[in-house]
């Protein structure tokens, strides 16, 4: 029998609960994938318009998904699949190139709602696909594109839409 994992990281500010994570969970679970929700909201709090303040609260993430991912034998699974969104971004492409049963899995997909550029920095060679506002003030949408292909991963843009 396939065992699947599909791991959900929102990013900071995002509960887990939100609907966008809600149903994509769902949604995987009628896939027969087994979900597993990172809440970072209570670990880090969105601290808009002060710069280091959100760096520091991306490093408290970061470090509490480390811990969470680093006792998951990935490896035992098919597939897997990382939904994130926004900072939980560029956690799960840091998670991803730290951890070595995720960085080196043959079946590993990314989705990506609303990134932001410094998540492209870490992310793996893996299949993906980005989902992106053409108006994000935070991911200029021609740098998105750019990204998206020089690696290799499917762009959807929603056209007028922010985060």
């Amino acid at each position: 029998m396939k065992k699947n994992l599909a791991l959900i990281i929102p990013g900071i500010g995002y509960p887990a609960e939100q609907p966008l994570f809600y149903y994509a969970g769902k949604i995987a679970e009628n896939h027969g994938y087994e979900v597993m929700r990172l809440n970072l909201s209570h670990i880090a709090s969105y601290r808009p318009g002060r710069t280091k303040a959100q760096v520091d609260a991306i490093g408290e993430a970061l470090v509490f998904c480390l811990q969470k991912l680093e006792s998951i034998e990935f490896n035992a699974y098919d597939h897997v699949l990382i939904i994130s969104k926004d900072a939980g971004c560029m956690i799960a492409a840091h998670c991803i190139e730290r951890i070595q049963d995720l960085s080196g899995h043959e079946n590993l997909t990314q989705i990506f709602f609303a990134p932001i550029a410094p998540a492209f920095k870490n992310i793996q060679k893996c299949a993906g696909v980005v989902f992106a506002g053409s108006a994000d003030p935070y991911a200029p949408i021609e740098e998105v594109r750019a990204l998206c292909k020089e690696h290799h991963l499917t762009l959807h843009v929603a056209e007028g839409a922010d985060q």
